[in-house]
């Protein structure tokens, strides 16, 4: 996968490239390593994490932004214990022919918990066998072009594959092409976006295939500066077995984007998608210079395959996130998120505190998943290359009328975390 990205970018020099190897080395303990209401042993955990980040600079026609780690799990009392995993994040993009055709790829590698039932671990480090390795990979040929100053046009082919280590989620490849139109500088005070966008979805080894369909126009009247409304009107189609009453018609939003200061962004929208009243909302205050607070909603239609290919462009996926509390599935899911965070930062500590909630309904079973949570970390750089952190994370999953059963999970952690970096 990181071959092939390397690969998107022309040959360069040696001045061009910025490679810088790191190595991380945490130790944890934990009271409860078998993740079990019984049986339960303690132990120090260390994790050894050697890496590299590989990027490209200062060309004009090319970019490369590369991130790969191993981590290496021992434990100290059962020596029998250990596991190895990698994480890569990784992006880049060509310009082809100048101006015109350009050619853009990301990858992943993550952890992700196979089932919400079973024992997790809010830190990622587990035994259980209860975590996956999660690929996903994406290329994207795209072609534009500008019609002066009245509008761009863009033209995208992307062409995604999913895959899974554990066998029992699919294999998927996502074709998706479609064609984008955006308003240009002569339109100065109103905004506009026309798109089309076709997507199939081959799940490797049955005989499924997913079609979704999209035609939307979406407009923002700019000339205001404190409140700018907002539009869209369209047409979607989802063909997915899984679905009980697969959506097919109208959707349409209203909304705006509300500043009433530099400090402080809104942005709302509510209307109709997916067959049901859809909303959503992102807002942020910036309480003082290095403080902040923000806020998400957000009501989406997804499988667990198209959830990683979206984490690959908006982090707030959050799939492969230890604390998310839900299970990977095959089943399309209706799925209900609110996010809202701090984050500051005082000389050399920075606190944070999480507030989740989540629900996922799933047509195929009739579940019903919410998910709860609380985190709050501090963490402070002791010296240049040592950091200490202190997190707390409570959950509360409860599995709906189909399982009658609510779970609570309470993970505490310290660590210590030495960075050594040529």
């Amino acid at each position: 996968v990181a071959a092939g990205l390397c690969a998107l970018c022309p040959s360069a020099s040696a001045g061009d490239w910025d490679f810088t190897p790191n190595l991380t080395v945490e130790e944890l303990f934990s009271d409860n390593v078998n993740l079990t209401q019984t049986d339960r042993e303690s132990d120090f955990i260390t994790v050894i994490r050697p890496g590299f980040s590989l990027e490209r600079k200062g060309g004009a026609r090319s970019h490369l932004s590369l991130d790969l780690a191993f981590d290496h799990t021992r434990y100290l009392r059962d020596k029998t214990r250990k596991d190895t995993t990698k994480t890569l994040n990784a992006e880049a993009g060509a310009e082809i022919y100048e101006n015109v055709f350009f050619l853009d790829g990301m990858a992943s590698i993550s952890q992700a918990t196979v089932a919400n039932t079973a024992g997790e671990s809010g830190t990622g480090v587990s035994d259980s066998g209860n975590r996956t390795e999660l690929i996903s990979a994406s290329a994207n040929p795209n072609v534009r072009h500008h019609f002066r100053n009245w509008a761009d046009y863009r033209f995208d082919y992307v062409i995604s594959n999913v895959r899974v280590e554990d066998e029992s989620i699919d294999t998927t490849v996502t074709q998706r092409y479609g064609s984008t139109l955006t308003s240009g500088r002569e339109f100065a005070f109103l905004r506009w976006t026309a798109e089309t966008r076709t997507q199939e979805t081959d799940h490797r080894g049955t005989d499924r295939k997913d079609e979704r369909r999209l035609a939307q126009f979406s407009m923002q009247y700019v000339d205001r500066i404190v409140f700018q409304p907002t539009a869209s009107i369209g047409y979607e189609q989802i063909k997915d077995n899984t679905i009980t009453e697969p959506p097919d018609g109208l959707i349409w939003s209203v909304g705006g984007v509300f500043q009433p200061g530099p400090r402080t962004s809104v942005q709302l929208s509510h209307g109709q998608r997916y067959g049901d009243p859809n909303s959503s909302l992102e807002a942020s205050y910036k309480i003082g210079p290095k403080t902040t607070a923000r806020i998400n909603y957000s009501q989406v239609l997804e499988t667990s395959q198209s959830l990683s290919l979206t984490e690959l462009t908006s982090p707030t996926a959050n799939l492969s996130r230890p604390d998310t509390g839900f299970s990977l599935s095959n089943n399309a899911f209706r799925q209900s998120t609110f996010d809202a965070e701090i984050d500051a930062e005082r000389g050399r500590d920075n606190y944070r505190i999480e507030v989740r909630w989540s629900e996922r309904k799933t047509d195929a079973d009739g579940s019903i998943n919410t998910v709860q949570s609380v985190r709050a970390s501090w963490t402070r750089d002791l010296t240049r290359k040592l950091s200490g952190t202190v997190d707390l994370t409570y959950r509360t999953t409860d599995f709906g009328p189909t399982q009658s059963r609510v779970d609570d999970f309470i993970t505490y952690r310290a660590s210590l975390d030495y960075r050594l970096q040529s």
